[in-house]
């Protein structure tokens, strides 16, 4: 099953996405997406990673960058609020 984080931006009305999933290969991807909560403007990295523990330490500094950036953790709809 994949682990889905997202963020909101409340002030800028802006969304973050990060899915950590396996490819049809088998391989560690790590999905990136984001947006404006007004518009469907925004971007998607896909990026494949080596571990779990690689996944990990990726999420805890997307976490903390989304935090210093301003963005809430939210439990909002899979393609942003």
């Amino acid at each position: 099953n994949p682990l889905v984080l997202r963020w909101v931006h409340p002030e800028k009305r802006r969304w973050y996405t990060v899915i950590a999933t396996s490819d049809l290969f088998g391989d560690l991807v790590l999905i990136r997406s984001w947006g404006s909560l007004d518009n469907q403007r925004g971007g998607e990295m896909r990026e494949i990673l080596s571990s779990r523990e690689e996944i990990k330490d990726r999420l805890r500094i997307i976490a903390k960058q989304r935090r210093r950036h301003g963005y809430v953790r939210c439990s909002c709809g899979e393609n942003g609020p």
